[in-house]
């Protein structure tokens, strides 16, 4: 999401700022909040079992909580557009 925000210009927001959008975004995606399990699963509300995918930027530096604005399902589910 900080990806997007800079592509928006919202590049000179201070890091207080920032945590605003995401809190404000938290409103409207509870249901893409999830825990992070074992290795590089997720758990997400109802129990269900998501990854990040592999495109996004937060791959590689795995948080422990996540919020996603995409969930895609191919053979596995997706967290797209992940925000920590």
């Amino acid at each position: 999401m900080s990806q997007d925000t800079e592509q928006l210009s919202f590049r000179d927001i201070p890091p207080p700022r920032r945590d605003a959008i995401h809190r404000a975004l938290l409103t409207g995606l509870l249901a893409s909040i999830a825990s992070k399990g074992e290795k590089h699963e997720y758990t997400g509300p109802r129990g269900a079992k998501l990854s990040i995918h592999p495109g996004s930027g937060l791959f590689k530096n795995q948080p422990q909580w996540l919020m996603a604005a995409e969930l895609v399902e191919t053979s596995r589910l997706f967290a797209r557009t992940v925000a920590r």
